[in-house]
C-alpha cells in the first residue's frame, strides 16, 4: 500500500487481514505459543478494536474524496548535525512512523499509545517545545520535519501525531496559537524550521554544558565515554522522561527488569551517550 493513492478496496483488504496480522504478531511475541487468554486476550481484543477504528477512519477521509499517499512507513534516519558553539557535530537517530502526502501536502506523523491533546501540539513561542513538558510531543515532530527536510527536497509540510489510544485516531496538527482560545494550523516553512533550529541548538549547549560540568574533559570521545561508565560502574543511571516525571534505572535494576549482562547495559548507556 505504499506510494500509491490508497483506494476504499485498499482499506477493505486492511480490514480484512487485521485479525490474521495481528495473530501472527502476537505468535511473533511470544515464540509462537498462543498466550492470548486472560488479560492478554483483553489486549489483543482493545488492540484490534484500535486499529480496526483506525483503519475505518482513514477509510473514511478517502471516501470524502481526499488523496492519501502512505511514502514511507517506520522511516529511519541518522543525520548528524554541525554544532558551531560547542565545535562538534551531533548525529540524530530516530524512526518517523509515518511520511505521507494528504492532497500533496507532505505530512509527518508519529503514532501515539499515551495520552496526547490537541493542545500538547499547540505553542505561543518556539521556546516552548524545550522549556514545557508538555510540549514534547512537538518537540518530537519538530525534530522528524527539520532533520530530514532535506531528503523530503525542502517541501512545506504539516506535522503531528495520531494518538490510538481515545479511539477517535484523528491527526493532531501542530498549530500556532493565536489568542488563548485560537490557534491556526502551522504549515512547517524555513522560518519554522529557523526558530526551531535556534531552540534545538540552545538545548544542546545547554547539554553540552552540563556534561562538562560534571565531567570535566571526559565527553570529548567514545573512549572518555566509556571510561566515565566504566568509572561509574554500578551507580550508572540510565534517565527516560515519563509524562513529564524522570524515571531513573540503576544497572541493578536494568540486570533483573530486561535480563540483559551488565557488559550489554554499559554498551546501551555508552551507544546513548554517544548519539
Amino acid at each position: 500500500f505504499v506510494n500509491q493513492s490508497l483506494s476504499l478496496n485498499d482499506f477493505d483488504q486492511m480490514l480484512h487481514k487485521l485479525p490474521e496480522t495481528l495473530k501472527d504478531c502476537f505468535n511473533d511475541l511470544y515464540k509462537n505459543d498462543d498466550h492470548r487468554t486472560g488479560k492478554n486476550h483483553i489486549v489483543f481484543r482493545v488492540m484490534e478494536q484500535i486499529l480496526r477504528s483506525f483503519i475505518l477512519m482513514e477509510r473514511e477521509l478517502v471516501s470524502q474524496g481526499n488523496t492519501l499517499i502512505i511514502k514511507v512507513l517506520e522511516h529511519i534516519f541518522c543525520k548528524p548535525l554541525w554544532v558551531e558553539k560547542i565545535k562538534r557535530e551531533v548525529v540524530f537517530k530516530g524512526t518517523v512512523d509515518r511520511i505521507d502526502s494528504l492532497n500533496g501536502v507532505l505530512r509527518f506523523v508519529d503514532y501515539k499509545t499515551g495520552n496526547v491533546e490537541a493542545n500538547d501540539l499547540a505553542y505561543y513561542e518556539m521556546s516552548e517545545v524545550t522549556s514545557d513538558p508538555k510540549k514534547s510531543a512537538l518537540f518530537q515532530v519538530f525534530l522528524y520535519s527539520y532533520v530530514l527536510k532535506e531528503e523530503f527536497s525542502n517541501q512545506d509540510c504539516l506535522a503531528g501525531v495520531i494518538p490510538l489510544k481515545n479511539y477517535e485516531n484523528t491527526f493532531l496538527v501542530t498549530s500556532k496559537r493565536i489568542t488563548s482560545k485560537t490557534k491556526k494550523t502551522l504549515l512547517i516553512d524555513s522560518k519554522v524550521h529557523e526558530a526551531y533550529e535556534n531552540e534545538l541548538f540552545l538545548l544542546i549547549e545547554e547539554i553540552y554544558e552540563r556534561l562538562e560540568s560534571n565531567y570535566p574533559g571526559r565527553c570529548k570521545s567514545a573512549e572518555a565515554l566509556r571510561g566515565t561508565v566504566a568509572r561509574e560502574n554500578d551507580k550508572f543511571m540510565f534517565m527516560r522522561a515519563a509524562k513529564g516525571r524522570k524515571t531513573l534505572y540503576g544497572l541493578f535494576e536494568w540486570k533483573k527488569t530486561k535480563n540483559l549482562k551488565g557488559g550489554s547495559i554499559k554498551q546501551l548507556c555508552i551507544d546513548y551517550l554517544e548519539s
